[in-house]
């Protein structure tokens, strides 16, 4: 699963300075051969539903709307906001919750490479 998946979490040293309110993963989707967009229609299939987060800001409309093009792209950005995901977590989910969305993520993963 390493090849496809990647949990990104703050180093070792501040895990306990952590709130711990974002679990976000890396997915390679170009070796899954697949999409951010399907994996979100996966999961919302499975009522899990999951966050984008760091968009790049001339994505925004109102950038677009008003024409401020000042960054064309930026290529860190947008590899990031296309490969990135955050999972629920949330202060009172329990062990069945997180293997459901553990189990959910591993058959999205399977089904894919197939």
């Amino acid at each position: 699963m390493k090849d496809y998946c990647k949990i990104l979490i703050k180093d070792k040293k501040q895990i306990n300075q952590s709130a711990w309110h974002l679990l976000i993963i890396s997915l390679n989707f170009n070796k899954l051969k697949t999409t951010k967009n399907k994996l979100i229609h996966f999961f919302i299939k499975k009522k899990i539903y999951l966050q984008v987060h760091y968009i790049p800001i001339y994505k925004f409309k109102i950038f677009k709307k008003n024409k401020i093009n000042k960054y064309k792209t930026l290529p860190g950005a947008e590899k990031y906001f296309k490969s990135s995901i955050s999972l629920p977590i949330f202060y009172k989910m329990g062990d069945r919750q997180v293997q459901f969305v553990i189990n959910t993520l591993f058959d999205f993963i399977k089904r894919t490479r197939k």
